[in-house]
């Protein structure tokens, strides 16, 4: 036993004077004299500085640590700055029998505190992180030198344990003048061995959005290999969106074999506006999974599926990465889909369900706002979707049945076979936008809709009813909505059919209007039968100017004429109204004049003059006007007729009163006017606006 005891422990003598001695020898080591070595290697690799400002230590203990205090890494010439990464301080754990055996370093664990990375692409598209510029030179190999075989264990420079705290990421295009920036709280990426999964964590921010990782990766040794399968687990987390990614890369390689499957929840985008857009709006719940397959050249999105509140979306895609940009081809099908749950409403909110006061405004851009167009978002991809839905809630629209393809080229937008359904009728038509030429345009047609649903759909009142055809075709050039109005070119045509119009309701929009011809409108009744209207604008580098305009009720026939200008935001139109009563059969020729947003609203005095002087004439409407209107809709439309006569059916001719006395009738016209211009300055505040 004593025998035993004294070999025991003279193999433990032997250990501790072992490790002592190492220790004693890794203590007479001066790592500091390998600062210039470095440096050299750095630059020979690089054509870039490498400095290490602060000494280098080492820290004994159990795990001997290599400590630097104080580096930087230069950057190029046309660097914004100085440096392209500085570092506050790097703990290196080493292994103890190769730096004794060979001085060969070997890493266990690598820690970096405080990193401060800059990386950047000039505007030729030239990133910081490319080495080898004229001023960065770089020696050829020597294809003869014989290289160095590595085996099983971890090479050199490879850390299986590495942390990374408190660290800054920026990134600068000079091509777009945009930056973004990452920060880290906490990262780390731990394995066991070369073979087995790296465990991956992560705590920072992106844009100051929180962002979390958690999970596993495939192993150290295959990334080194270049090829092999890369296993992937990973959970992660940006503002207040959980999501995950599980599967697997069938080659590291190339990148090929991807099989992936990708889901995401959460309770909206609100937490990552800056990310998506302040369009983006939802708070309701999501949830979206998919499963991703392919290559780094093509991928196949399959199994899509987008729940969110009562919306639901579903699709697959193909992706190809081969040309200057990524092209998606595929389609998106939805039963149910409220635009509301993932686009921001303007600001004021959904339409009021009560006109609001009017405020009084005039002036320019107040309807038509300077806000950019996003054109540039049509150059970051190519794409051709087939687009349907069983029903398409919209802020102030409602359809259902609706279709469409998308075709997106080279910056061109087309949305072509639009169709749907609403109000009881039908729409169909294209939409176009050019982010070459800044120039953005619609075509659409409805017919046999129901005005006073529409009305209802907008978020307002539904003053009028009857069935409606319509037909827009505007194009206009512009970088934001007002050049863009400003520049409007084409023609736009309504034609209503017989229904009711109420007077409260139009009093809303124009309430001067209806004040000075009340009576000639409605002979002092709420509602009225409206027997027909008609429209018919021309518009020409933002003018619209009418080439029809008509409506008739039992009581009265309204004509007019003059013009809007979109791009001054001003009106200037004159409304003759035509009284079917015997006692109020003259005419008041009204006009509305000024900002669209507060025109004023006046007898037309010289018009009155002419007329109580039986020298005003009727409107002629251009036959090409009535040819549309009645190829729009339907020839037997009583404003068809009205505008082919010239004249109001039912019309007493002037001067030929079959009954009552002119006098009295003219009095009456009197009082009317004189409550209405009272009532201008109060009720006349909104045409179009507030």
């Amino acid at each position: 036993m004593r025998t035993a005891a004294i070999f025991l422990g003279a193999i433990a003598g032997i250990i501790v004077l072992a490790v002592a001695g190492a220790f004693i020898y890794i203590k007479t080591l001066d790592p500091n004299q390998y600062k210039g070595y470095i440096a050299g290697k750095a630059k020979e690799a690089t054509g870039r500085d490498l400095r290490i400002e602060g000494p280098i230590r080492f820290e004994l203990g159990l795990r001997p640590v290599l400590v630097v205090e104080g580096a930087s890494f230069s950057n190029t010439s046309w660097g914004s700055r100085p440096q392209m990464a500085t570092l506050k301080r790097l703990e290196v754990e080493v292994e103890i029998l190769p730096l004794i055996r060979a001085r060969e370093i070997r890493l266990k664990r690598l820690v970096l505190i405080h990193p401060d990375i800059l990386l950047e692409r000039n505007k030729e598209g030239r990133g910081n992180w490319q080495f080898g510029t004229a001023d960065e030179k770089q020696p050829q190999k020597d294809e003869k030198q014989p290289q160095k075989k590595e085996g099983r264990g971890v090479p050199a420079g490879l850390a299986l344990a590495t942390q990374v705290e408190n660290a800054s990421v920026t990134y600068r295009n000079h091509q777009t003048g945009k930056v973004h920036r990452v920060t880290i709280e906490r990262m780390s990426a731990n394995a066991e061995s070369l073979d087995s999964l790296v465990a991956l964590k992560f705590k920072g921010a992106y844009e100051e959005i929180p962002v979390t990782v958690d999970g596993k990766v495939g192993p150290f040794g295959t990334v080194l290999k270049g090829t092999g399968p890369f296993p992937v687990e990973v959970s992660f987390s940006v503002g207040e969106i959980q999501s995950s990614v599980k599967g697997r890369i069938g080659d590291i390689g190339d990148m090929s074999g991807i099989d992936l499957h990708f889901a995401s929840e959460g309770g909206g985008f609100s937490s990552v506006k800056s990310l998506v857009g302040s369009m983006i709006g939802g708070t309701g719940k999501f949830r979206l999974a998919a499963q991703v397959k392919g290559d780094t050249a093509s991928l196949a999105i399959t199994g899509m599926t987008l729940r969110s509140g009562e919306s639901d979306i579903a699709g697959r895609f193909k992706a190809n990465f081969k040309g200057p940009r990524p092209r998606f081809e595929g389609e998106l099908v939805s039963k149910r889909l409220l635009l509301t749950e993932f686009i921001q409403p303007a600001k004021g909110g959904q339409a009021p369900k009560q006109a609001p006061k009017k405020e009084p405004g005039a002036g320019k851009g107040e309807l038509f706002p300077k806000t950019p167009i996003p054109y540039d978002s049509l150059r970051h991809v190519d794409a051709r979707v087939r687009l349907s839905a069983g029903e398409l809630i919209a802020p102030r629209a409602y359809f259902h049945e609706v279709s469409a393809d998308l075709n997106l080229q080279d910056g061109r937008l087309g949305l072509t076979a639009l169709k749907a359904k609403t109000a009881g009728g039908s729409m169909e038509g294209n939409l176009h936008a050019n982010a070459n030429t800044k120039v953005g345009g619609l075509k659409v047609t409805g017919r046999n809709l129901e005005m006073a649903e529409l009305l209802k759909n907008a978020g307002t009142s539904a003053w009028v009813s009857g069935r409606t055809d319509f037909s827009l075709d505007l194009q206009g050039r512009g970088e934001d909505v007002d050049t863009l109005m400003g520049n409007l070119d084409g023609e736009t045509r309504l034609l209503v059919g017989e229904g009711t119009m109420n007077t409260a309701g139009l009093d809303y929009l124009v309430g001067g209007f209806t004040q000075v011809l009340g009576t000639l409108l409605s002979q002092g009744t709420t509602n009225m039968k409206l027997n027909c209207a008609a429209a018919d604008f021309a518009v020409k580098k933002g003018v619209a100017e009418t080439r029809a305009l008509v409506a008739d009720s039992q009581f009265s026939t309204i004509s007019g004429e003059g013009k809007i200008d979109l791009g001054r935001e001003t009106v200037d139109m004159r409304v003759v109204p035509k009284a079917k009563s015997v006692t109020l059969s003259m005419s008041v020729p009204v006009r509305i004049e000024g900002p669209l947003r507060k025109p004023s609203v006046r007898p037309d005095e010289l018009a009155v003059a002419r007329r109580l002087a039986g020298v005003i004439g009727a409107f002629v409407f251009p036959p090409a006007a009535i040819i549309g209107l009645g190829e729009l809709g339907t020839w037997s439309n009583p404003c068809i007729d009205i505008m082919k006569s010239g004249a109001a059916p039912g019309a007493p001719k002037d001067g030929d009163p079959k009954d009552g006395d002119p006098k009295k009738g003219l009095e009456g016209v009197g009082k009317e006017l004189k409550k209405g211009i009272e009532g201008i300055g109060e009720g006349l505040k909104g045409l179009l606006g507030k």
